[in-house]
């Protein structure tokens, strides 16, 4: 004689396309695998079928997976088993508007760009939201413009946990953040890792473009810490502002960030056209922050450290990864995502359109080309078969194959040719799009400058920075190595 089960009230059965057997835990990001044994199981614990006693049976009531209950007792709707018919995505990164209370001077979603920004209607997210929980995703990522200028910001955020679906993160300015949202949000369980943007002690007025903001947004960094939500700083870097890093993280450090990330401003319309020559050349922006890397890493300051697309930096255990380097030696797959990062996210925009990357979504307008948009096409049809689907789901292999420098290069097991974005903004075939703009070609044109190599990528291996970074981080353990004998 047996006992009856069903799965505990935080723990929903899930299955996709290419990942058949997996779990979700509430409030965890990211689905679990299970063993077919375990599968099994958990398929009977629905408070009807009779299990008998074992040792993995009781394993998984020590887990919390299950626990015992009387004959009939049936699991919670999110609880019980639910198969989709398409791969595993588990995130959103979900643009909710494009209105901004800033103008700052590198961004498109300044507040002056407010009459040609678009923004999602509340009955429009309540929807989307509702096909989200139906495909399966579990994790957003919040953005704008600044999210919190939309007057249903509130609304969302706790029918997003209405719907048993979490917020793993916040991007805002912090403008808006005040003790009762604060305390409103932990009212709901909602718990996100709140990253605000801060350009530089001394200098995030100036390019925030706005007198007395730099005090107002270190106040609201200690507010976010002080009531018990994790911070992360996100500092754009550039020939105004790079005098100050140390200053800042060390800022970042004493009020208590997790992270401090720093990021290149990139040459965007807007931002040429208001401060000029302003940004980082790559080689400049690879030699000054590499300095600036070795020179934190004697600081004893013991804030993680991001650097864009250079180096990922952990002084609690002195380690660093070299972000170039996609893969190990020997670890290389070429059937591995182009992009994890774009691979487990739906990046949606506030104009509904479901890009690779929220980074080239501005180029994509400059050149007039659009993706699928969840205004015309549902999520479901969209994760099942579309452009993007097909771009985040490509192998690393076919960048080889299409592309000789690549093909032929002695690093590309190392880089996997690079970050996309950068890969699309620097492609040789943007002026063929550009002539094809508006012929059937154009879309396959996407595809191509999707698979083409980030020439950043080519110079900090071939020009030599790898060996200085590992030159320049000493006695740190380096966990990104590549033989000697193939630099």
């Amino acid at each position: 004689m047996g006992k009856y089960y069903r799965l505990t009230e935080d723990t929903a059965l899930r299955s996709w396309l290419f990942v058949p057997q997996a779990y979700y835990k509430k409030n965890e990001v990211g689905a679990k695998p299970l063993s077919d044994e375990e599968f099994d199981i958990l398929s009977l614990c629905d408070g009807e079928h009779e299990i008998p006693d074992s040792e993995l049976l009781s394993s998984l009531v020590s887990q919390g997976l299950i626990s015992e209950c009387q004959k009939g007792e049936k699991p919670s709707e999110w609880s019980s088993y639910k198969e989709y018919p398409h791969r595993y995505f588990p995130e959103m990164c979900l643009m909710m508007t494009g209105h901004c209370n800033l103008n700052c001077l590198h961004c498109f979603n300044a507040k002056d760009n407010a009459p040609i920004v678009t923004e999602w209607s509340w009955e429009q997210l309540k929807d989307l939201l509702d096909q989200c929980a139906d495909a399966g995703v579990q994790a957003f990522t919040i953005t704008g413009g600044e999210p919190m200028v939309h007057p249903h910001f509130m609304d969302m955020m706790r029918y997003i946990y209405e719907k048993n679906m979490i917020v793993k993160e916040l991007n805002t300015n912090g403008h808006f953040l005040t003790k009762e949202l604060l305390d409103e949000l932990k009212s709901f369980g909602c718990n996100p890792l709140i990253k605000i943007s801060f350009d530089g002690v001394g200098f995030h007025d100036r390019i925030r473009n706005e007198e007395g903001l730099e005090k107002e947004t270190i106040g609201k960094m200690h507010l976010v810490v002080d009531n018990g939500f994790r911070l992360m700083s996100q500092t754009q870097v550039n020939r105004i502002n790079i005098s100050s890093m140390m200053d800042t993280v060390k800022l970042m450090t004493d009020i208590g960030v997790v992270r401090a990330r720093i990021t290149r401003t990139q040459e965007v319309p807007r931002w040429v056209q208001l401060v000029g020559d302003a940004s980082l050349p790559p080689d400049e922006y690879c030699e000054k922050m590499l300095e600036f890397a070795g020179e934190y890493a004697r600081s004893g300051m013991q804030t993680e450290l991001s650097i864009w697309n250079l180096i990922n930096m952990n002084p609690k255990e002195k380690t660093y990864r070299l972000v170039p380097v996609m893969f190990r030696d020997g670890e290389y797959k070429p059937t591995q995502a182009v992009c994890m990062d774009c691979r487990k996210m739906i990046n949606v925009r506030s104009n509904g359109e479901v890009i690779t990357c929220l980074q080239i979504g501005g180029g994509l307008d400059a050149m007039g080309e659009h993706f699928e948009s969840l205004h015309e096409k549902p999520l479901a049809e969209i994760l099942k078969d579309s452009l993007w689907e097909r771009m985040v789901c490509t192998n690393v292999h076919r960048i080889s194959e299409v592309t000789p420098e690549c093909k032929n290069c002695r690093f590309f097991k190392y880089c996997g040719g690079g970050c996309r974005a950068v890969g699309m903004l620097l492609s040789d075939y943007r002026y063929d799009f550009l002539k094809a703009h508006g012929n059937t070609e154009g879309l396959e044109l996407v595809e191509k400058m999707y698979l083409s190599p980030d020439k950043t990528k080519c110079a900090f291996f071939h020009q030599g920075y790898y060996k200085k970074a590992v030159e320049i981080m000493g006695d740190w353990e380096n966990q990104s190595t590549i033989p000697e004998d193939v630099l």
